[in-house]
Parts: C-alpha cells; structure tokens; sequence
C-alpha cells in the first residue's frame, strides 16, 4: 500500500466513525424525545413537576398583604388563609410572606395600612369585610385583592358581575340573605318563650332590605313579630338601643348592615343590660359577647382565599376569577352570655352547635 492509499483510508475510517457518532447521538436525541412524556408524567405523579411547585426556591417570597377590621392580627380568615396556603404546598417565609393589619374596626386605620402595605411593595391583597375592602379598593391601585366577609360586591363596586367581576377585586362572599331566616328559627329554639323581635336595618342596604323580607316570611311561619326599626346612621341606631325594653322587645336579630355591625360592641352592652338577647350573622360578635350567630364559617372563606391567592400568583387575572358564596356555615352559642342573660340553652340545640364558648 502506497502513501496516498494509506492517507485515504485513514480519511475514510474517521468519516465513519463520525457518522456513526452522529447516528448514536441522533438515537439518543429521538429515544429522550419519546421518553420525555412518560417521565415528564411520572415526575408529576411523584411530585417533582416543577410547574406544579407553588414557588420555585430560587425566587422571592411573594409578599402579601392582609387586611381585615379586627381587633387582634389572627382573625378567623387570617387561620383559614394560613391553613389553605399550606395545604397548597406554600411555605410560610420561604414561598410567601403575610404582612397582616388589623384596622381597629376603623376605615381610617384599614385606608393608613393598606398605603403602608403598599410602599413595602406587597404584590397582592386579601381583605376580610366590606369596609376594609374599600380601603383596600382606594389605596392599592391596580394590585390584585381577594375579598371575603364581603356581602354586596356588586353594589359596594367592587365588582361588575359575580361571573366576570372584571377589574382587578375578585373574592367571596359571606351574606346569604336566604339565611335570615335559618337564624329566626335558631333564635326561637334557643329562647322558646320569644314572640317579639327588633330588626334594625337601612331600607337602603340592598342585603338588609333582602334579609328583612326572608325574616317577614320566616316570622309568620313561626308565629312570630317583627318590630323593624330604620335606621341610617349611627346615632339613630345608639337611639333605637336606649329605648329598648325588654317588656316588649324579646331579642333582637342582627341583618347585615355595615351601619348596624360596627356598632356591634354597643348592641351587646345595650342586650345585657336589659337582658335582651342578641342573634348575629358573624361569629366574631359571639366572641365578643353576644349569643349566638349563624353564619358563614370565616376560616374556610379564608381557605378558599387561599385558592384565589394560588391561581393569582400562576398567572389568572382576578376579573376572571368568579365570585363565590360560602358553602360551610357554622352555629356558634355564647354560654357565658346565656347565664348573664338568665337563659337556659335547650340541650338539643347545644348538640347541634359547632362551637359553644364557656
């Protein structure tokens, strides 16, 4: 074999080599290829898939900020929201950060730390009532907000429709109207001997004037008076509280009314002194005193924020996001206040409370 002879065998074996490294590469490429669902599915199963990770390690927490009109920082939907973020898979610090403000039951305390929260550059909101979503509504621009405790999102404006709320507030509500009713019959169990009612209202809340005709309707399948009162601010409410008399007045059952709920520690101090019973809509008025609610439970409407919370942070535009209605209520019964109020709680419906404070 002469010299050029040798030469191009040698260029011919390297030029099969390399062929044959461009096949194998080649076969490996498609063999991934087709073996990329297979494992991409078993990564999800076992709960390695990335995209299904609520945040991935390698980004900041996402700070949210937490309003609501309390009096103390771990209000009901404070619990609710932290529990459905873990159930998620968030980590508290790690994934996510809340920055809770209790607003005092004041709007101008709710407005001042909403703007505060906002300068700390929080990129989301939850809020818990109507009047700290408002606050939360004028301060945080376009920042996404989930609501809760909320009653009439579509006459307060926070949104434009329950379907398609539009905008950036999408949420949950609290107030069912249709549950009047529920509470009027709970309210003649727990006091047997009660014949008269007061309902203090304004005709001009829509939620109000639908929760006083489910109690008309309700009060004549029980036997049952109505003494309604109206009302449209706070003074008139503090004067329809002084001329209460229990000579005439049996109990009193609390509708939803922004007016009438914020003076809620009022009302309870009024029922004890003249022993008037008091049925509210909103565990947090129990715990503060009065003696019974039926109500939306806050903690799950706080898990379900959590749900809103996650689509949010994967991309999902509140004003898409439906408006729900709460699907777990909850009979809260005040012991303490029963015996101030010389009352004695029928065992059958101490059976049937969720929770009973002594």
């Amino acid at each position: 074999m002469n010299v050029k002879d040798g030469r191009c065998r040698a260029a011919l074996t390297r030029r099969v080599r390399t062929d044959a490294a461009r096949r194998s590469t080649r076969r490996a490429l498609l063999l991934a290829a087709a073996a990329w669902p297979a494992l991409a599915w078993a990564g999800r199963a076992l709960g390695a898939d990335p995209v299904s990770r609520p945040m991935p390690k390698s980004q900041a927490p996402w700070k949210i900020g937490v309003v609501h009109l309390g009096h103390q920082t771990e209000a009901p939907v404070v619990v609710g929201l932290r529990q459905g973020l873990k159930d998620l898979g968030y980590v508290e610090g790690r994934d996510v950060v809340l920055e809770i403000r209790a607003g005092q039951g004041q709007y101008s305390t709710a407005l001042e730390a909403t703007r505060r929260l906002v300068k700390a550059q929080v990129q989301m909101f939850v809020s818990a009532g109507t009047v700290a979503t408002r606050a939360v509504k004028e301060a945080a621009g376009n920042l996404p907000v989930v609501f809760t405790q909320v009653g009439e999102s579509i006459s307060a404006g926070f949104v434009k429709s329950l379907r398609q709320p539009g905008g950036n507030l999408t949420g949950f509500s609290h107030v069912l109207p249709e549950t009047t009713g529920k509470r009027l019959e709970l309210l003649k169990e727990l006091v047997p001997a009660c014949r008269t009612v007061l309902l203090i209202f304004d005709p001009k809340n829509p939620t109000s004037e639908k929760a006083v005709a489910v109690a008309r309707d309700s009060a004549k399948k029980l036997s049952m008076r109505l003494r309604e009162r109206h009302i449209k601010d706070n003074n008139e409410v503090m004067q329809a509280l002084e001329e209460l008399d229990g000579k005439t007045t049996d109990a009193i059952l609390v509708v939803p009314d922004s007016v009438v709920v914020n003076l809620g520690d009022r009302i309870i101090e009024k029922s004890r002194q003249k022993l008037v019973p008091v049925m509210f809509h909103e565990v947090t008025w129990v715990e503060r005193g009065g003696l019974a609610s039926y109500g939306a439970s806050f903690v799950d409407l706080g898990r379900h924020a959590a749900r809103y919370v996650d689509k949010i942070r994967k991309g999902a535009k509140p004003g898409q996001l439906p408006v729900e209605l709460p699907t777990k209520f909850e009979l809260v019964i005040n012991l303490k206040t029963a015996k101030a109020l010389g009352i004695t709680i029928p065992q059958s419906v101490l059976f049937r409370a969720d929770r009973v404070i002594e």
